[in-house]
This record gives C-alpha cells, sequence and structure tokens, in this order.
C-alpha cells in the first residue's frame, strides 16, 4: 500500500468513532491552520447498541465484530503512517454495563486507549463539526445529531453555545423499543409522542422558534440521499442539503407503509439502515416541530 504524500507541516490524524450502530474512521491530513484533507475512510456496522435497551449490555456478537472493526482501521491507519490515532466512543458504550470490559479488549487488541465521550461532549463535538463546515456566526442555530443511542441538541447563539442536551432517542434504540419487529403507523405515532414529550422537558422553545437546524449523521445523510434521488438530482455528496420539513414527513409516511424489504430498495437509503431509519426520521421531524422549523440542513 503506497502512503500518499505529507507535507511537512501537517499531521496526520486518524480518527475512529465507535458509535451504538456504526464504527467510522476517518484518516486526515491536519494543517497547522486546522484545514483538513482527507485520506482515506474505512466504516464497518456492528450495531453495539443492538439489544442494550433490553440487557443493558453489549453483546458478545456485537463486541467481536466491533472489536475486530476497530482493530482493521488501526492497522490501515498505521499503514498510511498516522501520527496519532483517537479513538472514542458514544452512546453504547457509555451506556452498558460491560462498558470497561469492552475498552479493555480494544487496547488489548490495539494498544490504543478508547475515550468514552459523555453526552455533553457527544454534542459540543457534532457543534464544532458543524462550525467547520456551515455560517453559525449570526443568529440562532439549533445542531442535533442522532446516533443510534442518542439524541444530541446544541441550541447556539451568534456562534456561540448556550444550552447543550443529550437525549435517549437514538435510532436503534427507539426501533427496538416501538419498531421491532415490524413498523405500523400507530406505533411511530406511539414513538413521537414519547420524543415529543421528552423534548418538550429537555428543551426551552422561547427565543429558538425558527433557528437554523442542522442535521448531523447517517440519517441526515440518508435523508438527502432519498430526496435527491427522488428529485432525479445526483450531486458527489448529500452534505450541505436543505430538506423541507414538509419532504420529512413525506418521506416518514413514505417508508413507514413500506415493508423491510421494499425499504432495502429506496433509492438514496443505505440498506443497512433501512431498519432504523424511520426511527430517525421520527425524531427529526419532531426536532423540526419543537422548534417550528420549516427545513434542516444535512451534514
Amino acid at each position: 500500500m503506497t502512503n500518499p504524500a505529507l507535507p511537512a507541516t501537517d499531521v496526520r490524524i486518524a480518527a475512529i468513532d465507535i458509535g451504538s450502530n456504526s464504527v467510522r474512521q476517518i484518516i486526515a491530513d491536519v494543517s497547522p491552520a486546522g484545514q483538513i484533507r482527507v485520506v482515506d475512510e474505512m466504516k464497518a456496522m456492528p450495531r453495539l447498541g443492538e439489544g442494550l435497551e433490553s440487557t443493558g449490555a453489549l453483546s458478545p456478537a456485537s463486541i467481536d465484530a466491533a472489536v475486530l472493526a476497530v482493530q482493521r482501521m488501526v492497522t490501515l491507519a498505521r499503514q498510511l503512517g498516522a501520527a496519532r490515532i483517537e479513538i472514542v466512543a458514544t452512546s453504547a458504550v457509555r451506556d452498558a454495563s460491560n462498558s470497561a470490559t469492552f475498552t479493555a479488549q480494544i487496547h488489548a487488541a490495539t494498544g490504543e486507549p478508547v475515550r468514552v465521550l459523555s453526552g455533553d461532549e457527544e454534542a459540543l463535538l457534532c457543534f464544532r463539526s458543524a462550525l467547520a463546515h456551515f455560517e453559525l456566526g449570526a443568529g440562532r442555530t439549533v445542531v442535533m445529531d442522532i446516533g443510534g443511542g442518542s439524541l444530541e441538541l446544541v441550541l447556539a447563539k451568534d456562534g456561540l453555545i448556550e444550552r447543550v442536551a443529550s437525549l435517549p432517542f437514538g435510532a436503534v434504540r427507539l426501533t427496538e423499543r416501538f419498531l421491532t419487529p415490524i413498523v405500523r403507523p400507530r406505533r411511530v405515532r406511539a414513538l413521537r409522542a414519547h420524543v415529543r414529550e421528552g423534548l418538550k422537558k429537555a428543551v426551552p422553545v422561547k427565543d429558538w422558534r425558527g433557528a437554523q437546524v442542522i442535521g448531523s449523521g447517517g440519517t441526515f445523510t440518508n435523508l438527502a440521499g432519498m430526496v435527491l434521488a427522488r428529485q432525479h438530482v445526483s450531486v458527489p455528496s448529500p452534505h450541505g442539503t436543505r430538506i423541507t420539513r414538509v419532504e420529512v414527513e413525506h418521506v416518514l409516511d413514505w417508508l413507514q407503509r413500506l415493508d423491510s424489504e421494499e425499504r432495502q430498495l429506496v433509492p438514496g437509503l443505505n440498506p443497512a439502515r433501512a431498519d432504523i431509519i424511520v426511527a430517525g426520521l421520527a425524531v427529526a421531524a419532531e426536532v423540526l416541530a419543537r422548534f417550528d422549523q420549516r427545513d434542516l440542513r444535512a451534514s
């Protein structure tokens, strides 16, 4: 494997994110000014959060799959000459009773430590990512990240954070609770009512109605992919796509009436996400409704 040339002043960093649904790695060259040039990417979907809602623990099968995935990612990062390898874990690992056992296995397999992020840390990193890609310096912004295990929300005014919330409204967690073994519209309504009640208690609406909303993560890139496919639009990346609240509701209504095999064939939707996309979109729809915003942008 060739090692792409690295400018003398840049630092090659590998970032590995162990989520409740997927494990992702980006290897990038970072300049002293903070400019990022992606060198390679890798993704696996061990579904660490699967079964966590009922058992409280990560399953042996998902642990084995996640350890193997991280091992491969660390090997690739070293082959490409990464000077730093940062491994973080989020909701599933944070909540699991056997979290310490899992992180110890990763450390033993790779020699690299795992940092388990708090909900607030996870939300703040989502905001920093949005800050790097969008103009957030003026007005009010809500950044939401829907993972497998949790929903992170950051409310910012003129680029400064005013409130952070981490809520147990992840796509895998809610699918297991409300939409297993089969998606039914009445169960989607129950899911939405549950999320609506939680948002009411956790997030103030005063002064935030109409704030711009940025959606981060796989729920939103897949939503953008489906909306663009329905419009017969082809783009290199769904990043930055503006999606109206009406479109979110239309896509959600459409998907919840399909069976699981039909959802896997939907253009623009990753088949591996077909079983949890309804829950993710239901959360997104409720956040938009809470802040009375007519659209969002995918990050």
